[in-house]
């Protein structure tokens, strides 16, 4: 490996990540950059819609990538039409902006998310994952998606485990980013 610094404003989603890198609490958003005169090989924006993506690539000098721009690029590359399987209701609408946002409205199939609040958003996965894979079956069944897009950095190495449980390809957004 390459050496991962993971930033957000949530202590909750920085602890998530503290395992595997550096984990630094900041808003850039709105607050002031945290790694002035630090130097990245590139950058990942972990957050589904990839907010500030345009900026950041305009501010820095290596490569950035969003996780849905990697995931929805990903499931173009491996079949006709996809769906997003999500973990809240109260953001389809915001997906499905950000699927048009993209061009590619024509290729999505469906969006579908949990129906409950989620009790543990560091372990979603644990939690809802039965939930998760009912909800990815659907959206083959009932909706003809050729490909599977999980929604959201809580997400990440799900498709992994998903890969024997479903007839089409499942990606995330983090792995295709990375």
């Amino acid at each position: 490996g390459h050496p991962v610094t993971g930033v957000d404003r949530s202590a909750e989603a920085i602890a998530a990540v503290a395992d595997v890198g550096r984990a630094v609490q900041a808003d850039i958003e709105n607050g002031p950059w945290p790694f002035t005169g630090e130097r990245f090989d590139a950058v990942v924006v972990a957050a589904f819609g990839d907010p500030g993506l345009p900026g950041l690539r305009e501010a820095l000098p290596c490569p950035v990538t969003g996780l849905t721009e990697a995931a929805l690029a990903s499931a173009c590359l491996l079949g006709g039409r996809f769906s997003i399987v999500a973990i809240s209701q109260r953001i389809k609408a915001w997906y499905r902006e950000t699927v048009q946002h993209y061009g590619l409205e024509s290729r999505l199939a469906s969006i579908r998310a949990l129906d409950e609040p989620l009790a543990d958003i560091g372990n979603v996965q644990g939690n809802q994952g039965e939930a998760l894979v009912a909800l990815a079956g659907r959206c083959v069944a009932e909706d003809g998606a050729d490909v599977i897009v999980l929604a959201g950095a809580p997400l990440a190495g799900l498709a992994r485990t998903l890969a024997s449980r479903l007839p089409v390809p499942t990606v995330d957004g983090v792995s295709s980013a990375v």
